[in-house]
C-alpha cells in the first residue's frame, strides 16, 4: 500500500515522538550558562535593547572571561528576548521553543533526505534516527545550546532553497545564519558539495550561483574582524599548538562514534588530552583515523551521490570541533548536532540500496527497530536527569566530566537556597578539594560561615574569593558585609567606596554605604551616599525606587520623619509605576489606607508579607498607633530576639519600643 501523503505523515510522526521524548524535561530549572544568558542578561529583557544584542556577546559575563567573549550570536540572543517577553523567568517557554526548533530541524532534514533519495522510507528512517538520538539532548534540553537547532534550521533551509533554485531566499537565509552561530560560514562549502553531487550546474553556472555566498562570507569576516566589537577568535594563534591540537583529535573522534552507537545514560562535556609533541602516540592514532576516513571518502568519491555527500558533509561540519582555534569545553555532545546529519545521509545511501533486496531489508529492520527503541529510552532517561536541578547536579558530580567540582558546588548552592545549611558543607568541602581555586566555592563557604555566625572564618573565604576573582563586585560586597559583622565599619566603608568608584551605577554599593556609615555613627555620610546614589541611579527606575525606600527607612531610624516623607514623595513623583515600592510609598505617605495596603498584600504581592512587616511597624510609629506597635512587638518577640545588634532593623525596633514607652 502506497502512502498518499508521506511528507505530512512523516512530519507529524517526527514532531509527536520528539515532544513525547522531551516532555519529561519541559520546565526544568535554568542550569549552567542559562542564568548568565537569560536571567542576568539585561539586553534581552526589553525590545528597546535589541540593538545592544549586536554590540555584545552571547554571554553576559565580565571581560575577564575572555574565552567566552568570542561568542557573537545576536539572532540567537534575539530568540531569548522573544521568549523573555512572553515567559519572563519561567523556563517552560524556553524549553518548548527549543523542542519546537528540534522538531523543525528533523522535518527539514526529512525533506532534504527525500530530495536526495526520492524514497520516503529511506528519508523517514534516517530522519527518525536523527530526531530521537540522545546525543541531541544537550543541544535541545540545555536551553543555552539553542544556537545548535537554530543553525540546523538555517543550514537545511539554505540547502533546500538552493536546490529548489530559490537563490535569493537561500542567500537571505545564509546572511541571517551568520548571526546565529560562527560555524555557519561553512554553508558555502555545503553548497559546493550540493552542486558537485546532485545539481551539477556546470562550472561557470555554479560559480555565478555561489559567488554571492562567498562575497557574503568575506564581508562577514571583515565585519567581525574590523567593525564588530566582539573579537573574531583569539588575538594570537600558536600554530604549532594548533597543529598538535588538531592531531590529537583522533581519540576524541572515536569517542564521538562510540557516543553515537552506545550512548550513556548521562554524558556531559569532556576535556581532550592534547599531545605535547608530534611523536606522541595520540598523533599516530589520529593520523590513522583520518587515513581510514580519507580512504572511505575516496571509495565514495566514485559515486558522487548521497554517500559521498554525507561523508563530505560530516568532515566539513566536524572541522570547528578539531580545536585548531581553542575553545572550551573541548568535547561536547552538541558539537555533533550538524555533523550527525552527514552520517545519517551516508547511512541513507546504504539503506536505499538495502530496500532493493528484501532479505537484507528484514535483517536491517531486525537491527534498526530495537536499536532505535534503545535510543528513545536513552533520550528519555537523559531528559529525566535534566528535569530536576538537584538530579542533574548529582549526576554531574558523579560523572567523569571536568565539571565534577561544579556539580558539588551547585548541590551546595541548592541546599543554601532551600535553607538547608548543614547539607551544604559536605559538598562544598568536596568541591574545594577538587578545585581549590574556584572563586564561587570560596564565596559559598563564606556565606555558609556567615550564616553560622563564624565571621572570622567567613572573612577568610571571602578574601580568597576576591583574590581569585578581583573583578567580581558581589564578592567584594560580601567581604564588606563580613567586616560589618565584625564591627570594623571603617574597613567596610572603604571597600564599599572602592566598589562605588569602579561601578558608580551599582545599587548595592550605595545601600551598603548607607548601612556602614550609619552603624559607624556617621549619619551625615550615610545621607550623602544615599543622595549620591539617587543622583547616579535616576534613570534606573527600580534601583532608584529601592534606594529611595532604604533612604526613607534610615531617616526614620534617625527620627527624621519629615525627611523620610520627602524622600517617599520624591519617589512617587519620579517613579509612580514601580509596583511594590511605589505602593509602599503610597502607604507610608497616607495615599492608601492600611486596609488597602493589606488587601494589596493578599491580591498582588503574595510572598511579600515578611518584608511588609517592617513598613507596617514604620507606619504605626510615624502615626503614633500605640496599640498596633505593642501588638506587633509582642507578636514578633521571638523573631526580634534573633536580630543581631549590627542589623539596621534592630534600630527600627528600638525606635518602636521607645514610641511604645512614650504611649504609656
Amino acid at each position: 500500500m502506497k502512502l498518499t501523503r508521506p511528507v505530512f505523515v512523516a512530519s507529524f510522526t517526527l514532531a509527536a515522538v520528539i515532544f513525547m521524548l522531551y516532555s519529561v524535561s519541559l520546565g526544568h530549572n535554568f542550569l549552567f550558562d542559562e542564568e548568565n544568558i537569560i536571567l542576568y542578561n539585561p539586553h534581552i529583557k526589553d525590545f528597546a535593547h535589541i540593538p545592544e544584542l549586536f554590540r555584545h556577546g552571547l554571554f553576559n559575563l565580565p571581560a575577564y572571561f575572555e574565552p567566552w567573549q568570542q561568542y557573537y550570536r545576536p539572532l540567537t540572543a534575539l530568540t531569548f528576548a522573544i521568549d523573555y517577553h512572553f515567559w519572563k523567568g519561567n523556563p517552560l517557554g524556553y524549553n518548548i521553543t527549543n523542542t519546537i526548533l528540534h522538531g523543525m530541524v528533523s522535518i527539514l532534514f526529512f525533506r532534504l533526505l527525500l530530495k536526495i533519495y526520492r524514497d520516503p522510507r529511506t528519508a523517514f528512517l534516517c530522519a527518525f534516527l536523527y530526531a530521537v538520538h540522545p546525543i541531541h539532548t544537550e543541544a535541545v534540553t540545555y536551553i543555552a545550546s539553542r544556537s545548535d537547532p537554530l543553525s540546523g534550521i538555517f543550514t537545511l533551509s539554505v540547502l533546500l532553497y538552493y536546490w529548489n533554485s530559490r537563490l535569493k531566499w537561500a542567500f537571505f537565509a545564509y546572511g541571517l545564519s551568520l548571526f546565529v552561530k560562527e560555524s555557519m560560514v561553512l554553508i558555502p562549502a555545503y553548497l559546493i558539495l550540493l552542486e558537485g553531487c546532485f545539481l551539477r550546474s556546470g562550472f561557470k553556472r555554479s560559480c555565478v550561483k555561489l559567488a554571492p555566498f562567498f562575497v557574503m562570507t568575506i564581508a562577514f569576516v571583515l565585519y567581525r574582524k574590523f567593525i564588530c566589537p566582539i573579537p573574531l577568535g583569539p588575538s594570537s594563534v600558536d600554530w604549532r599548538l594548533s597543529a598538535l591540537r588538531f592531531l590529537s583529535m583522533g581519540p576524541a573522534l572515536l569517542s564521538y562514534f562510540q557516543a553515537l552507537i552506545a550512548p550513556e545514560r548521562f554524558k556531559f562535556s569532556q576535556w581532550v588530552h592534547f599531545a605535547d609533541r608530534f611523536s606522541d602516540p595520540i598523533v599516530v592514532q589520529t593520523v590513522l583515523t583520518f587515513i581510514l576516513l580519507t580512504a572511505l571518502w575516496f571509495v565514495l568519491l566514485r559515486y558522487k551521490a548521497g554517500g559521498f555527500f554525507g561523508i563530505s558533509f560530516f568532515l566539513v561540519s566536524f572541522l570547528p570541533s578539531t580545536q585548531v582555534i581553542p575553545y572550551y569545553p573541548q568535547w561536547a555532545d552538541h558539537y555533533l548536532y550538524i555533523p550527525f546529519m552527514g552520517l545519517m545521509i551516508l547511512a541513507g545511501d546504504f539503506l536505499n540500496r538495502i530496500f532493493k533486496r528484501k532479505a537484507l531489508l528484514i535483517v536491517f529492520l531486525f537491527i534498526y527497530v530495537p536499536f532505535t527503541f534503545f535510543l528513545c529510552v536513552r533520550t528519555w532517561q537523559r531528559n529525566e536527569v535534566y528535569d530536576s536541578a538537584k538530579k542533574f547536579y548529582e549526576a554531574l558530580s558523579a560523572s567523569d566530566t571536568p565539571y565534577t567540582a561544579f556539580g558539588y558546588q551547585n548541590l551546595a548552592r541548592l541546599s543554601i537556597e532551600e535553607n538547608h545549611w548543614d547539607e551544604a558543607l559536605p559538598p562544598l568541602k568536596v568541591a574545594l578539594a577538587l578545585s581549590p581555586f574556584a572563586d564561587v566555592t570560596n564565596d559559598l563557604l563564606g556565606r555558609y560561615y556567615t550564616h553560622k555566625k563564624n565571621y572570622g572564618e567567613a572573612l577568610k573565604y571571602y578574601e580568597r574569593a576576591c583574590s581569585l576573582n578581583p573583578g567580581n563586585y558581589e564578592y567584594q560586597i560580601h567581604l564588606g558585609n563580613a567586616f560589618l559583622r565584625l564591627r570594623d565599619y571603617d574597613k567596610a566603608s572603604k571597600i564599599f567606596e572602592e566598589i562605588q568608584k569602579k561601578y558608580p551605577k551599582y545599587r548595592e554599593a550605595y545601600l551598603n554605604l548607607i548601612i556602614a556609615h550609619e552603624l559607624a555613627g556617621r549619619p551625615a555620610e550615610a545621607f550623602f551616599w544615599g543622595r549620591k546614589g539617587l543622583e547616579m541611579l535616576e534613570e534606573k527606575k527600580l534601583d532608584s525606587a529601592v534606594l529611595s525606600i532604604e533612604l526613607a527607612r534610615m531617616a526614620f531610624r534617625q527620627n527624621r520623619d519629615e525627611e523620610a516623607q520627602r524622600t517617599l514623595e520624591a519617589l512617587l513623583e519620579k517613579h509612580p509605576d514601580v509596583g511594590w515600592y511605589a505602593d509602599v510609598a503610597r502607604f507610608l505617605t497616607g495615599r492608601i489606607s492600611e486596609t488597602e495596603f493589606l488587601e494589596l498584600l493578599k491580591t498582588k504581592y503574595q510572598g511579600f508579607e515578611s518584608t511588609a512587616e517592617n513598613y507596617l511597624l514604620m507606619y504605626y510609629v510615624m502615626n503614633h498607633r500605640c496599640e498596633k506597635i505593642n501588638l506587633m512587638l509582642r507578636r514578633h518577640r521571638n523573631e526580634i530576639s534573633q536580630f543581631e545588634e549590627f542589623e539596621p532593623v534592630i534600630r527600627e525596633i528600638k525606635r518602636a519600643e521607645e514610641a511604645s514607652k512614650g504611649c504609656q
